[in-house]
């Protein structure tokens, strides 16, 4: 089940880069800003609890919560998004762009859902990361789900090609329209098409417009404690993960890293 969204997205990631631009005033070291808040969501930053409302810059090393029934979109410098699910934690890890000669961004999802929009890249060098506490994804220009609760972590892709490994060195791309899963202990599912019923439920988890409408068939997410990207969070899948199997087409190089420019 391919979905194809280039026009659709690339349209998305101009618009909110040029939002972003004719938006409030942000400090010169803003990496993004709240594009859109349904509901509440605060940034914990050098030590303080930080309410967000549409306009709101983000910085590195932010970490960004939102509450029960809340979803908040942010608009990065580089046209990329990130839309978060209710009761997602995220930090802000790496964030460095040059423009014209790399691009090198990492975000750790702690707990919850995240819908990530990579806006296409130019750069020689590209490295565009979505982490989570057993397992990595990364892209080129391209639209892709993360869901992450007790049980591991779930890659759902709308659009491209996914990169997705773990800490153990297995690697594999995923397609869009497929998903894959790591359980806790760090097992690979096989790759598998995602179900029209989970599609809707991961598109309305994380769909801004959606936030009133209380979704009852959207996955479960839980809210953990932000830890650090290094340290083993709480972590989650999604919902109904694939079975556990031995990854197929898996790529050739080390784990790990990827995103590279390879995709």
């Amino acid at each position: 089940m391919a979905i194809r969204l280039n026009s659709r997205l690339h349209l998305s990631a101009c618009a909110g880069f040029l939002l972003f631009l004719s938006g409030p005033a942000v400090a010169a070291d803003a990496v993004g800003q709240a594009e859109k808040l349904r509901g509440e969501a605060h940034i914990q930053r050098a030590g303080a609890d930080l309410p967000v409302a549409v306009g709101t810059p983000f910085e590195l090393r932010d970490r960004v919560q939102t509450g029960a029934g809340a979803r908040l979109k942010i608009a990065f410098r580089d046209g990329s998004t990130l839309t978060l699910a209710e009761n997602t934690a995220i930090e802000i890890t790496r964030y460095a762009v040059s423009s014209g000669a790399s691009r090198n961004i990492a975000l750790t999802l702690l707990s919850g859902m995240a819908n990530v929009v990579a806006a296409k890249s130019g750069e020689p060098s590209f490295n565009y990361q979505v982490r989570t506490s057993g397992a990595y994804s990364a892209v080129r220009g391209t639209n892709w789900i993360v869901g992450s609760l007790a049980a591991g972590s779930s890659f759902y892709v709308l659009d491209g090609l996914v990169e997705v490994g773990t800490g153990g060195g297995s690697r594999v791309v995923v397609d869009a329209g497929q998903s894959v899963s790591v359980d806790a202990q760090g097992a690979m599912s096989t790759v598998q098409p995602i179900p029209p019923d989970l599609m809707r439920q991961v598109l309305d988890a994380t769909d801004v417009a959606s936030a009133n409408a209380a979704p009852e068939t959207a996955p479960p997410a839980t809210t953990a404690p932000a830890t650090a990207p290094d340290e083993t969070p709480s972590n989650p899948a999604a919902p109904s993960p694939p079975a556990k199997s031995t990854p197929t087409r898996e790529k050739s190089g080390g784990g790990g890293g990827g995103g590279h420019g390879h995709m």
